[in-house]
């Protein structure tokens, strides 16, 4: 799993806990990479990316996610923007 802050003026007020989760899980991607970002305080543009090895390392990623109140906006669609996943604030979603 990597992580790369694009934009630091659109990050989420909980970037810093959502940030130590991700380093905390950071590690080399050895399978298939799915790509995931999440969208920042305007809600339309990713302020973070995340890449992550695996279905299986995708469904942390969501599951971790969740527990910071983001939920994936493409769960049951195809990716978006070369996107697989989408994460947004859960009461703007």
């Amino acid at each position: 799993m990597k992580t790369k802050l694009i934009n630091s003026d659109n990050k989420l007020a909980n970037d810093d806990q959502i940030s130590d989760w991700l380093k905390s899980n950071e590690s080399e991607i050895d399978s298939v990479e799915y790509h995931a970002a999440i969208l920042g305080i305007n809600g339309r543009t990713e302020y973070r990316t995340v890449t992550v090895g695996g279905l299986d390392q995708l469904v942390k990623l969501t599951n971790a996610l969740a527990n910071f109140g983001l939920v994936d906006l493409l769960k049951d669609s195809g990716p978006v923007k070369g996107f697989d996943s989408v994460f947004d604030v859960k009461e703007k979603a």
